[in-house]
């Protein structure tokens, strides 16, 4: 099983980086920025493989929120990579959100991408799978995980919050999911804070005993005393 995850995010991991380069070459074919593109041959073959990626990319990620509901204690387990799933996941949601790193994704959606048969391309097709893996994975464990990430944004979870294509049932477990990531965040900086208030207190009071002790050390072994008589 192991192997498998670890197929299945390598996969899911290539295949959004290949459609993040395959959005950003279809940008370039707007270069008046209107809402009307004007494509050739090699376009139309490129809005066709945008719209096979961001597909084999929904069904990836629906894989990993199916895997994560019915066996959400390995993703737990740290040997099989749970950092790296929850980076990756984020990783799809700056990308995909608000925010500058979603820009291209944004220029895609706004510029009518549907006009060429690209209606599949939505917002909701990609975030729904990604929120219900976060779902699933509501733990302890998990949440300090993703809370403790440089990826994590606030503005993010607000705007996961206010997307306005949820159904009711499901803009309350965003809602829940987002209040514990807060909660979680909260915590974890108040704890920071206070070890760097502690830490700091120490240097004054016991920094320079240290230092003299480090001076007293044998500079050759470092293990005794430097005014220690060795017998001969």
């Amino acid at each position: 099983f192991k192997t498998f995850l670890n197929h299945l995010l390598n996969h899911l991991n290539w295949t959004f980086t290949e459609l993040e380069v395959i959005m950003r070459e279809l940008t370039k074919l707007n270069v008046n920025h209107t809402q009307h593109w004007v494509v050739g041959a090699d376009g139309y073959k490129l809005l066709q493989r945008c719209g096979s990626f961001f597909e084999l990319v929904v069904k990836l990620l629906r894989v990993v929120e199916l895997t994560s509901r019915e066996t959400p204690e390995v993703f737990r387990d740290e040997e099989i990579g749970r950092r790296r799933i929850v980076e990756l996941l984020l990783y799809v949601l700056t990308r995909t959100t608000t925010g500058n790193e979603s820009n291209v994704f944004e220029s895609v959606l706004a510029l009518g991408a549907n006009q060429f048969g690209l209606d599949t391309i939505t917002r909701t097709m990609i975030l729904a799978p990604i929120v219900g893996t976060l779902v699933n994975l509501k733990s302890v464990e998990v949440t300090d995980e993703i809370v403790a990430m440089e990826l994590y944004k606030e503005e993010i979870m607000e705007y996961l919050i206010g997307f306005e294509q949820w159904k009711e049932e499901e803009r309350k477990k965003v809602e829940e999911v987002v209040k514990g990531l807060k909660e979680r965040k909260r915590e974890r900086d108040e704890r920071l804070e206070n070890e760097k208030e502690q830490g700091a207190g120490g240097v004054g009071g016991g920094g320079r005993r240290e230092e003299e002790e480090e001076e007293e050390l044998c500079s050759i072994c470092y293990g005794k005393n430097e005014y220690d008589v060795y017998a001969l």
